[in-house]
């Protein structure tokens, strides 16, 4: 459960990166909508740093 848990995190993560990113691409060049894009890609990161942290956490929990 927790393995298809971090694997849909870490693939939203990206596809927020990359819709983030296209919002950029596709958006007029103003200074609201590159920073709501780039708002959509730093969710993103954050989400896919979350995933591979619960992943490290998951991993060794049990360590000493």
């Amino acid at each position: 459960m927790i393995k298809t848990m971090i694997a849909l995190m870490a693939f939203a993560g990206l596809v927020l990166v990359l819709g983030g990113l296209g919002y950029i691409e596709d958006a007029p060049l103003t200074l609201a909508h590159t920073l709501v894009g780039a708002g959509v890609s730093l969710m993103g990161i954050m989400l896919w740093i979350v995933a591979m942290l619960t992943a490290h956490y998951h991993a060794h929990r049990n360590d000493i």
